[in-house]
């Protein structure tokens, strides 16, 4: 990481550990008081979603080493996932402004605000409650329900001792035995666009939903699944507003019905995932035309709101993830970012040509991996 940083001439002044940021105030204007040009995320999404937090409000440039298993952030910003590519990005990028969300209450520090959070100790809990309050950010998605689950298991470092690489796939097993569907109020506010079969808002752009749900995500950006690069449609980076997505617990008549198409969406996006999306709606407008689903198919149980802000009330609090981190508890209220983040990033054709070779080693492997079995 760090040759790759210097051999493009950028200079380290400082080098924190992420877990040093947890029970910090936002650095963010510190770091620029001392004249440093970017703060640079070296990590996974989650690492990504504590550094923007430090740096919301400052106008401090983020720049992104992608150093985790998903890269989900990285993949939709066009960031290469080579490190001396992204470490040239960082070094000759220009600062683009990228939206985030922000949560409130949220902390940096995961599991900080769960049920199952392993420091309990006064001070802690007194330094939690100032933090807590002022909330955080995410870039790429926040999520409840079965995705928190799944968190819970693949960061539990026995776990890892135990699983190694096979940590993710077990984790996953694990969440879907034991999951229970989660009952969600989700009061949503400035509601853009909304799926054909969802509930419209009212003349204020005001939508109160009551569900069962196996997950509730609000998104920010499009492409999510890892290598896979799964794309959600008509998700942009700076729209000024959070996809959310609710889906519903199937009646237990049709869940073959529902996995089936699910299944099917899943082979679609990654047959698909690089096609261009429909022209958005002009601003100001309303529109039941937002597919909840992948490319032109629809899924049942599956709602989708393009919206501003929202509200997350359950029966009993339950644990929410801001960019694959335990990070908040509900109820919680999630809004785009008053500022978006400036990211460094590739000018636009020099993204294009990345994304381009990297796509052709995809395919490149895809064909090995064919010829030798």
């Amino acid at each position: 990481m760090r040759a790759a940083l210097l051999a493009t001439g950028v200079i380290l002044a400082e080098e924190l550990q992420v877990s040093d940021l947890d029970r910090n105030l936002r650095l963010g204007n510190a770091w620029r008081e001392r004249g440093y040009a970017a703060a640079v995320a070296a990590g996974g999404d989650g690492t990504i979603g504590a550094v923007a937090t430090q740096l919301a409000g400052s106008g401090l440039p983020l720049g992104i080493l992608p150093l985790g298993t998903s890269n989900d952030t990285a993949r939709s910003l066009g960031i290469p996932l080579a490190l001396d590519q992204a470490a040239e990005a960082i070094a000759r990028g220009v600062a683009l402004p990228v939206d985030m969300g922000q949560v409130v209450p949220a902390a940096t520090e995961p599991f900080a605000l769960s049920r199952d959070g392993r420091h309990r100790e006064p001070d802690f809990i007194a330094h939690i409650a100032v933090l807590a309050p002022r909330g955080a950010y995410f870039l790429h998605a926040l999520t409840l329900g079965l995705n928190a689950a799944f968190a819970r298991l693949a960061t539990d470092m026995a776990r890892r001792q135990r699983w190694g690489r096979f940590t993710y796939a077990a984790s996953a097993l694990e969440a879907l035995s034991q999951f229970e569907p989660v009952e969600v109020m989700l009061k949503l506010s400035g509601v853009r666009r909304w799926s054909h079969h969802s509930q419209a808002p009212n003349a204020n752009g005001d939508v109160e939903l009551c569900a069962e749900v196996i997950q509730l995500a609000a998104v920010n950006l499009p492409v999510f699944g890892g290598e896979l690069e799964l794309r959600l449609p008509r998700v942009e980076p700076h729209d000024r507003l959070l996809d959310f997505m609710l889906f519903e617990v199937p009646a237990p008549h049709s869940l073959r019905e529902h996995l089936e198409m699910w299944l099917e969406a899943a082979r679609s996006l990654g047959r698909k995932r690089r096609a261009n999306d429909e022209t958005d709606a002009a601003p100001g407008t309303g529109h039941a035309d937002l597919p909840a689903g992948i490319g032109n198919l629809t899924l049942p149980g599956v709602h989708r709101y393009q919206a501003r802000a929202a509200l997350i009330v359950t029966r009993e609090p339950v644990d929410v993830t801001l960019d694959g981190e335990i990070r908040s508890r509900t109820p919680a209220h999630i809004q785009v970012a008053p500022e978006p983040m400036q990211i460094l990033l590739l000018p636009p054709d020099t993204a294009r040509t990345t994304s381009a070779q990297q796509r052709q080693a995809r395919a490149a492997r895809a064909e090995k991996v064919g010829e030798s079995r």
